[in-house]
């Protein structure tokens, strides 16, 4: 089915956030990966699982944009403190905005014990553990541009040893990555890594166009503007504008104003004749 490219605002308003849908397609169902591969090895401890992850949304119903597709309108008690980067986000906030937008060469199973192809369909190793070589399914990013083993390598790479990368240390193990042909992905291990398949069900292995992976290294990309494989995309964020109260406390002859707000509180006094009208709008 051909993918609906819908536009997305990402508005975190108070917390809240607006993702377009990209489409109602579902995935192929998964190949099971070989037996020397694990494809039901336990998760590691370093895999995140998103299914289980408490979002804690309010939602409402979707609404129509002017191209005449969905928003999804999500509002939560904190907005993204980091870009739309798998590598480079470490807040929940981000973390869930992210997996609904990228897709990863695996995904953590719903009870949290294993994990399950995703981008991935098959995946086999060598006999000392060292190569694994993995089967890529195909998938369009929301700007309808094929997803590769190009797309994949770069973000990997860019996870691995990129510059903006935080979670270096995890994937150490990998010393390279090839690609094969369009389909096809090679990971070159420096020793046997039992966690590899968990890692790469973390949010922080996503795929996104290997064009995008580099600039968005480069710090020459605005990663708000998304193009994942996910069910949804983002076109634009706009950071929540602080909401503030003011409390008015008369003692004696001075009278203090005190402004709370999100991340500070001011206090100021005024003399009585200052103060007419505060508390009531008009101040």
């Amino acid at each position: 089915m051909t993918r609906r490219r819908l536009l997305a605002l990402l508005a975190a308003s108070a917390g809240a956030a607006a993702l377009a849908a990209c489409g109602d397609a579902t995935a192929p169902t998964p190949t099971a990966g070989t037996a020397a591969a694990g494809a039901t090895r336990p998760a590691g401890s370093s895999a995140a699982s998103p299914a289980a992850s408490p979002a804690a949304m309010a939602m409402t119903a979707p609404a129509m944009n002017k191209s005449g597709g969905k928003l999804l309108r999500m509002s939560r008690n904190a907005e993204p403190n980091s870009p739309f980067v798998g590598w480079a986000s470490e807040d929940n906030a981000t973390l869930f905005v992210l997996i609904n937008i990228y897709d990863s060469l695996f995904k953590t199973s719903k009870d949290g014990q294993s994990v399950e192809p995703a981008l991935a369909t098959k995946w086999e190793t060598s006999a000392d553990g060292l190569t694994w070589t993995f089967s890529l399914r195909e998938a369009k990013f929301s700007d309808g541009t094929a997803m590769t083993a190009k797309d994949a390598k770069a973000s990997l790479d860019a996870c691995r040893i990129g510059m903006k990368s935080g979670w270096t240390e995890t994937y150490k193990a990998i010393k390279d990555t090839v690609v094969v042909d369009d389909r096809t992905l090679k990971i070159v291990l420096s020793v046997p890594h039992a966690p590899l398949l968990s890692e790469l069900a973390m949010w922080t292995a996503a795929v996104m166009p290997a064009d995008m992976a580099v600039a968005v290294d480069a710090g020459t990309y605005d990663a708000t503007k998304t193009r994942g494989t996910g069910a949804y995309f983002c076109e634009g964020w706009k950071r929540a504008i602080p909401s503030c109260s003011r409390r008015i406390r008369t003692t004696g002859r001075r009278t203090t104003a005190r402004t709370r707000c999100a991340s500070s509180t001011s206090r100021r006094q005024y003399p009585p004749s200052q103060v007419a009208g505060c508390g009531d709008g008009r101040h």
